[in-house]
């Protein structure tokens, strides 16, 4: 794991357990953007909509919660082009710390 942690000493294990993850930047906490968006460490407003996007609530943007992400301000149309962007200096989620299920 990249988190620092806070550690109790268990009296009846006699071992030291996890009790309150510590994150290194507010960007660690994974979905804190919502979809369509990106975390930026160094800016006032963490979360910042993708180029074409639109914050999904408003009033939920004022009060600097952006777990509901933000949608496209147009419907995709592939005809005109419209496609991926590349984006740089982009932290990915640690994969490592998820577990995949092939279960419908």
């Amino acid at each position: 794991m990249n988190w620092e942690s806070m550690r109790l000493l268990s009296k009846t294990s006699k071992k030291r357990d996890i009790v309150y993850p510590l994150l290194h930047d507010l960007c660690d906490d994974y979905g804190r953007c919502g979809d369509n968006r990106i975390c930026r460490i160094n800016d006032r407003l963490i979360c910042e909509c993708l180029e074409g996007f639109v914050p999904k609530s408003q009033e939920e943007w004022e009060f600097q919660n952006w777990t509901s992400g933000c949608i496209k301000r147009t419907h995709l149309d592939c005809q005109k082009g419209e496609g991926f962007m590349e984006l740089e200096g982009v932290k990915l989620p640690d994969l490592l710390e998820f577990w995949v299920s092939n279960d419908p």
